[in-house]
């Protein structure tokens, strides 16, 4: 049952983050990169001002928008992917087993940061 939830959440992430995706690239291709200010004579039509590396990449054409949703998709569904691994981790320890698990990790690392202080190498 969990399983069914879980999918039909990661669905429904997937319906909302591709759409969003897109229109947000659209958007910053549109009116950011695609500023007249960015332009010789305030013209896109016209080449980019030198050196002005908005206007190059709004050059670029239509593979821009296309490129720009694709890395915010992969950059969105890596961070639900690591939530939720974290998440599933954490629901399988105990609640001793998990409050030792952080103590450890920030027992290491503070010893770290005294190490570091005092101008010790690290092991």
């Amino acid at each position: 049952m969990s399983q069914n939830k879980s999918g039909g959440i990661q669905g429904m992430l997937a319906a909302i983050v591709i759409p969003a995706a897109l229109v947000i690239a659209v958007v910053i291709f549109k009116f950011v990169l695609g500023n007249s200010s960015n332009f010789q004579d305030n013209n896109p039509e016209l080449n980019p001002l030198p050196g002005n590396f908005l206007g190059i990449v709004y050059k670029g054409g239509f593979i821009v928008p296309i490129l720009m949703a694709l890395l915010m998709i992969t950059i969105t569904f890596v961070i639900e992917r690591f939530i939720t691994q974290r998440d599933q981790v954490v629901l399988t320890l105990s609640l001793t087993q998990f409050v030792n698990l952080y103590q450890k990790a920030i027992s290491i690392q503070l010893r770290k940061h005294v190490m570091l202080k005092k101008g010790q190498l690290l092991p």
